[in-house]
């Protein structure tokens, strides 16, 4: 997740085993790379953290391999940063122990995160939620659904207005209708449904990535067969 902060530009990373990290490159070559951690209790929460994003100035993680079920969000404030406890760090979205920054449990396993017109939107195995309120540390997390979850959350991706993502059932959006604050549900892949349901009946047996052509408003999916990498 590429961020910019004081006319610097970073880039955040998660690869589902490590620590997450943060990078950056200055302009006359010299670089920095940092891990992210939590020294509150429990001891390293982000541990093995797979999904980030930014929700306006905070850093979010998900799918951390001792609280798969949470999101962890970092400080958005210069006076978390005490010393000398956090003199390494460089930016407020570098720590998670700060008072402007919490964590948040779902009850059901994150499989992806993505913001999305000012909300924060939760991908969960069996359920959707979106949460606004980070920056205030006053949360609200409303469900948009308890009956359908996402597979993967590199299959999450925002096409025209809307957010796509891989159900149990197929490719679904995630789209606001004219009723304010009404969440529609609806299956846009019903044609290739041939195609796509088998892989999805053996997901832990595929690689999911996706991606968006803006010029041709046309969505991507890809999957990698664990089993016939070569195939």
């Amino acid at each position: 997740a590429p961020y910019y902060y004081n006319n610097k530009e970073y880039v955040y990373m998660t690869d589902g085993v490590n620590q997450p990290a943060v990078f950056s490159l200055t302009t006359d070559g010299e670089y920095r790379f940092a891990e992210l951690t939590a020294d509150a209790a429990p001891a390293y929460p982000l541990q093995g953290a797979k999904y980030c994003t930014f929700f306006k100035n905070q850093l979010v993680l998900a799918g951390m391999t001792g609280s798969p079920t949470s999101i962890f969000y970092s400080s958005v404030a210069n006076s978390d940063l005490i010393s000398p406890e956090d003199d390494a760090k460089e930016t407020p979205q570098e720590n998670f122990n700060g008072a402007t920054s919490g964590s948040l449990d779902f009850g059901d396993i994150v499989t992806g995160i993505m913001t999305h017109r000012e909300t924060l939107y939760v991908f969960c195995q069996t359920s959707i939620f979106k949460v606004n309120g980070l920056e205030s540390g006053q949360l609200q997390s409303t469900p948009v659904t308890r009956d359908i979850g996402c597979v993967d959350g590199f299959s999450v991706q925002e096409i025209g207005g809307d957010l796509l993502f891989l159900a149990p059932d197929g490719l679904r959006t995630v789209a606001k209708t004219e009723r304010l604050d009404d969440i529609e549900l609806g299956v846009v892949s019903r044609k290739i449904s041939a195609l796509i349901t088998p892989r999805i009946r053996q997901a832990e047996r595929y690689v999911f990535t996706s991606t968006v052509i803006r010029e041709k408003n046309q969505y991507r999916l890809w999957f990698t067969d664990l089993l016939n990498p070569l195939e």
